[in-house]
């Protein structure tokens, strides 16, 4: 496969030249979150998207039902951090400001040259990373989660409540 798959790494608030056409681009673990304004990556991806190719993002949400009740109920500031859609996170002692993108904000951001396909919840069921350890230790539980979290992927209606959103956009 790896004469067919191209990786690259892309400074998403001022990226390059994309090269392409590609079939299919990838932006996975809320690395869009990293990204104050999508306009300039979306102009970027117009020409190194093919006609009818699809450009797949997974984002963090605005508002995770693990992350509000859990650490709610210890009353940290974590429970609500999402939910104004701005934050930082420190990573190596610098804050890395974050946008908290909805999928209405993004079928926004991409439109016209990229219409919405679906919009599916990753992490309704499943609890945050960060909390997924503590899960691990009772199996029982995690495969009941699982199998819940498999029924609900193609319910667009919960992807405000996960932890994160896929947002499949079609090149017209």
């Amino acid at each position: 496969m790896a004469d067919r798959v191209v990786t690259r790494r892309v400074d998403l608030n001022a990226p390059d030249d994309l090269g392409g056409p590609y079939d299919v681009v990838l932006s996975n673990f809320g690395a869009l979150n990293c990204a104050m304004d999508l306009a300039p990556l979306v102009q970027a991806l117009r020409p190194a998207v093919a006609p009818g190719g699809v450009v797949a993002v997974v984002v963090m949400g605005r508002f995770c039902v693990w992350e509000t009740l859990w650490y709610g109920a210890r009353l940290r500031r974590t429970a609500v951090r999402r939910w104004s859609g701005r934050s930082t996170a420190d990573i190596g002692g610098a804050a890395i400001p974050i946008r908290y993108w909805t999928p209405g904000d993004i079928a926004r951001a991409f439109a016209p040259a990229f219409q919405p396909v679906s919009v599916h919840p990753v992490g309704v069921f499943l609890p945050p990373s960060d909390l997924f350890a503590r899960l691990e230790r009772h199996p029982r539980h995690l495969t009941r989660l699982m199998r819940w979290e498999m029924r609900v992927g193609n319910h667009a209606a919960l992807a405000g409540l996960a932890d994160h959103h896929l947002t499949l956009l079609r090149h017209v």
